[in-house]
């Protein structure tokens, strides 16, 4: 997760309508491989025995939060044979952006144009495999139009009292990063495996394995304009492996609780390679129907093998608040502290995330949705005393609002506001995002 996109595209990927701000990607106790080759192994979900991976592990760029996959209405099948089940989606979405950068300390507006077909096809109760692409426009001759693509798929089983999951995930984007402050091509490949094991009605084991691939093309990522010589790493591939074991316990029906070890290997192609440990505690409240609580949360220590750098030795977590205020009205409030692999050679990134939300229903058919995010981010250079060589604050604010305009179509309109200090001037920006989207399902 470590990188962000400055244009979330609208639709792909599953992202709602209105692009999703105020929720943080909790990326500490999840069974993801992330594609981003991160310094860290992660830690396991709650003990559902389901393997998942992150497809682009991207959060928003803008210094924002990561946004999260809205909920999606149920839909018939287009088309079913048996356990067989095919469901398609499309959505179009156009916008007004400013304050994009092109390259580090060059920026533009430009109008741009998205179209996103996707296609889900389910196998009975055990197999799912999700495609989506996305076409985007862009009217200034400063960005090259792109082609992204991902798929994913994923099983599941259960035999006796072991829940075994697999999945699989492939993504390539070309979308202008807050790493780089220019377009830059990524393909990340991701896969887990795990394994849950219910030893009675209180405890439960989780064991899972997970991979991560990143491989950049930065031909057209002009990473170094304008840069100071504080701050000139080229970029490079990467790649993780990571392994995890859990316990679980069910205090009663509203609270448990896990501890949980992971071991975790990364690499760059020219830059580090590291090992690292994390030790995590997990426990998650719901002490009704209103309100509920998910906190993760310990320590990350990595060890770079060939390098000047020493341990990092870093506090990680993850919580999640939502409340249920009325009827109509819900809350959320997230947090995340995180080590990643940057996309810069022999770079690592601390990141912390904070995100607040709130959702309300407006005469009956229309869907508010407010967004507040902060985003810190810390560059340590691995090849000396870990000292920080560039440092990034933003915050961000969006609006949108969606209607369902007949029983498989939903229009929405919305704005997005980020703001990204840089102690290297060139990466800063602030920028601004209005459009609207029209989406199909079926």
């Amino acid at each position: 997760m470590g990188q962000g996109v400055l244009v979330p595209p609208p639709g792909f990927q599953g992202a709602p309508a209105v692009p999703a701000m105020g929720s943080v990607s909790a990326t500490v106790g999840q069974p993801n491989a992330q594609a981003s080759g991160q310094a860290n192994g992660t830690a396991n979900a709650p003990a559902t025995g389901e393997a998942t991976a992150s497809a682009t592990g991207e959060s928003s760029e803008t210094g924002t939060v990561a946004a999260t996959t809205a909920p999606v209405a149920p839909v018939e099948s287009l088309m079913a044979w048996g356990a067989l089940h095919l469901r398609t989606r499309a959505s179009y979405s156009f916008s007004y952006d400013t304050g994009l950068h092109s390259a580090p300390g060059a920026s533009s507006g430009t109008y741009s144009q998205t179209f996103s077909p996707g296609l889900s096809i389910q196998f009975g109760p055990h197999l799912t495999f999700d495609y989506s692409t996305i076409f985007r426009f862009f009217s200034e001759k400063d960005f090259h139009d792109t082609i992204d693509h991902a798929l994913s798929l994923t099983a599941n089983a259960r035999v006796g009292d072991w829940t075994l999951g697999l999945s699989q995930a492939f993504s390539l984007t070309d979308e202008p990063t807050v790493d780089t402050s220019a377009q830059t091509e990524q393909k990340n490949y991701t896969a887990a495996l795990n394994a849950a094991y219910q030893f009675n009605d209180k405890i439960s084991f989780v064991t899972s394995a997970s991979l991560g691939l990143q491989f950049l093309n930065s031909t057209n990522a002009v990473v170094n304009t304008n840069l100071p010589a504080a701050f000139t790493p080229a970029l490079t591939d990467s790649q993780s492996y990571s392994g995890s074991e859990w316990i679980y316990y069910q205090f009663d029906e509203r609270i448990s609780g896990g501890l949980g070890v992971t071991v975790g290997y990364s690499e760059q192609s020219v830059g580090f390679r590291s090992v690292s440990e994390q030790y995590l505690g997990q426990v998650t409240w719901h002490p009704g129907q209103k309100f509920s609580l998910g906190l993760s949360g310990g320590i990350s220590d990595s060890q770079f093998l060939d390098s000047g750098g020493g341990d990092l030795v870093t506090p990680i977590f993850s919580a999640s608040i939502g409340y249920h205020l009325f009827e109509q009205t819900t809350l959320s409030l997230s947090a995340a502290r995180s080590v990643n692999s940057s996309l810069f050679q022999n770079v690592v990134t601390e990141t912390t995330d904070l995100g607040l939300g709130l959702q309300q229903r407006l005469f009956g058919k229309f869907q508010l949705s407010l967004g507040f995010g902060y985003h810190l981010s810390d560059y340590k250079d691995t090849t000396g005393s870990l000292a920080t060589s560039r440092s990034d604050t933003g915050i961000s604010y969006s609006a949108g609002v969606t209607y369902p305009l007949w029983k498989h179509f939903t229009a929405a309109a919305f704005y997005l506001y980020n703001n990204n200090s840089s102690s290297q001037a060139a990466f800063g920006y602030s920028s601004s995002q209005v459009g609207a989207s029209l989406s199909w399902a079926y």
